[in-house]
């Protein structure tokens, strides 16, 4: 096996900067190159303290877990023409930190990651809190293809990271451990299968099969995204104990289901953001599982094209609604509906029954 190595100098005013660039292959060329060689590679990046393994377009069939353990380590392809066909159960592209360690300013970038379509199981990309809980910052994951897996992005604790322009296809993201501002920029989440979601908090991320909505975000915004599921009862967006939630210039199409589901909730902002064939309420704040309340503080929503209702706080015994409702500038005609309706998922804009305040502007009428 040979290993390049190519140093890019950069000239600054005060220093000379390099950066590593390793492309791994072998005598065989990419057909030939090996789990143990991808691994090799890395190691080496490691050794010379970070760089970038850069992927030659083509087909790599990869079975073991490409695992990163040191920060500044960066995987790139050439786009969709660099394939990952990952064949294993358990996980493609692992960073898992080493005792006390961190994965900090790491990432994936321009490949495209495929699972069995006929199983659909493993995780694509999952990223790992170290042995003391401490997690990973910078994270850069832009520019991929990530389908046909059970998890298509797992984060654990990771901090101060964007995902960019992504399309995860029938491969849902979830997050865990209290992770702060994560922002996902023109995002695809194709395909959301029927029961599954397109990004969903959780307690455990190493529990694939826990479905308990679990721990949520500091700061988590949607900024010009895509979410579609064919008709299916999949959702969107489902988080637990996540404030602020920023949804902007995003798009929701085909759900048979409410696409956005709130749980124990802080404040968010929707704004400038479209529901298409949706069945049902766009927006739901639902009963926690436990002994805890869902508390929607304040909601703005402004600028809105969706269905005729779009708000739907579920009146169960452990929900409170308090602080300010802001819905302007929509269009869509608002009603209020005060007695409850806890029994379908055909409420008017609004079920309000804990006097939550509404402050409506620029409506097309105000029926409420």
């Amino acid at each position: 096996m040979r290993v390049f190595l190519l140093v890019i100098l950069l000239l600054t005013s005060k220093a000379l900067f390099s950066k590593n660039i390793f492309e791994c292959e072998n005598e065989d060329g990419i057909a030939g190159i090996s789990d143990t060689d991808i691994a090799k590679c890395i190691n080496d990046i490691r050794l010379q303290g970070g760089g970038e393994l850069f992927f030659p377009a083509g087909r790599y069939n990869v079975s073991t877990p490409i695992t990163i353990v040191s920060p500044g380590i960066i995987l790139r392809g050439e786009g969709r023409g660099t394939k990952i066909n990952y064949t294993g159960t358990d996980t493609a592209i692992l960073f898992s930190p080493v005792s006390g360690g961190h994965n900090s300013q790491g990432g994936v970038k321009n490949l495209a990651i495929f699972g069995d379509a006929s199983t659909v199981q493993g995780t694509a990309i999952k990223i790992l809190k170290n042995d003391a809980g401490a997690g990973s910052f910078n994270m850069q994951l832009s520019g991929l293809w990530v389908k046909n897996f059970s998890r298509g992005l797992a984060l654990e604790r990771v901090f101060s990271s964007k995902i960019e322009n992504t399309v995860f296809e029938n491969a849902p993201v979830e997050m865990s451990n209290g992770g702060v501002s994560l922002s996902f920029i023109n995002v695809w989440f194709r395909k959301i299968a029927d029961g599954k979601f397109g990004v969903r908090t959780k307690a455990d991320i190493n529990n694939p099969n826990q479905t308990s909505s679990g721990s949520g975000q500091m700061s988590l915004s949607f900024i010009g995204s895509n979410f579609d599921a064919p008709g299916t009862s999949g959702q969107a967006i489902y988080v637990k104990n996540t404030w602020p939630l920023i949804i902007e210039g995003s798009n929701f199409e085909n759900f048979s289901e409410p696409p956005i589901v709130l749980n124990s909730w802080g404040d968010g902002v929707i704004r400038n953001s479209s529901f298409v064939n949706v069945d049902g309420a766009a927006i739901y704040v639902e009963s926690p599982a436990n002994s805890g309340s869902s508390q929607a503080k304040t909601i703005q929503i402004q600028g809105l094209r969706a269905p005729q209702y779009q708000l739907w706080i579920d009146e169960g015994d452990n929900v409170t609604a308090y602080g300010r409702l802001l819905i302007m500038d929509n269009s869509i005609d608002l009603q209020k509906d005060i007695e409850p309706n806890v029994t379908g998922l055909q409420p008017p804009v609004i079920n309000n029954q804990h006097g939550i305040t509404i402050e409506a502007t620029g409506l097309t009428s105000n029926n409420y």
